[in-house]
């Protein structure tokens, strides 16, 4: 996380420095910037790997990450369309609420799931606990530098707040990824009742409304507080379930290949 910081705050300084306008320098250096934080965790997962997944298939979840943004988009315009004309954007709390949840977390976090059981579908190489955290990660991070492009794009000048906002948005993804392979790897290989099975979907869609609505800030620092409170806890939670899964890895692999 500090090299990411660090990183980070040295692009924004250049790019405080480039013109308003114009330059193909400074589209490459917002699209580095957009993308660095899922490189970075995605690196991260990858460097903690106890069995390291083969790079191509990471890649393949990258590449399915990232085809899942078009539909995705049509989906939420649609929602969006439907459920707050004319204008199309939530207007109040209640409107953001149900924004984040029905918008945004269920059909982003649907899809996600749908190309992660197509990456692990029939992969030989899924054959640890952590496999469900870094394959999740490998297709929410894809579909999460996608976003964070577009989201930069669409922002005037480039200033520090919607910087540090797109990062923010890389970080929920990554959180929403961690807690879908966890409890996929726990029912796959720890305990295969059905509330397992039903979690690998509903925690990650109840963290990622929960996330969005909070970065809307009807209660000005209340809700600056509210939101980076919650960022710690899924932060630690994210934390635990990792070190659980790396630690089933260890157990593992001592009984099965006698380390």
């Amino acid at each position: 996380m500090i090299t990411m910081i660090t990183m980070l705050s040295s692009l924004i300084s250049l790019l405080a420095t480039l013109p308003s306008e114009g330059g193909g320098g400074r589209l490459l250096l917002v699209v580095i910037v957009a993308i660095l934080p899922a490189v970075l965790l995605g690196g991260y997962l990858y460097y903690i790997d106890s069995k390291r997944e083969p790079a191509l298939w990471l890649l393949l979840g990258v590449l399915l990450g990232v085809l899942i943004c078009l539909p995705v988009d049509y989906i939420e315009e649609q929602l969006s369309g439907f459920l707050f004309p004319p204008s199309g954007k939530p207007d109040n709390l209640f409107e953001s609420v149900v924004n984040s949840l029905l918008v945004v977390a269920i059909p982003e976090e649907t899809l996600k799931l749908l190309a992660f059981l197509l990456l692990v579908f029939r992969n030989r190489h899924f054959d640890e606990h952590f496999d469900g955290i870094i394959y999740a990660a490998s297709v929410s991070l894809g579909f999460a530098a996608v976003e964070n492009v577009n989201y930069l794009l669409d922002q005037p000048g480039w200033a520090v707040i919607p910087v540090v906002r797109s990062c923010l948005l890389v970080l929920g993804h990554y959180a929403c990824a961690v807690l879908m392979g966890y409890y996929y790897s726990l029912h796959r290989y720890v305990n295969s009742k059905c509330l397992n099975l039903y979690l690998v979907l509903l925690m990650p869609i109840v963290v990622h409304a929960v996330f969005n609505t909070l970065l809307v800030p009807f209660w000005g620092g209340l809700s600056v507080f509210l939101f980076f409170l919650f960022c710690y806890y899924i932060h630690r939670t994210c934390k635990n379930k990792i070190a659980f899964h790396l630690a089933n890895d260890m157990g593992f692999m001592n009984e099965n290949y006698r380390i």
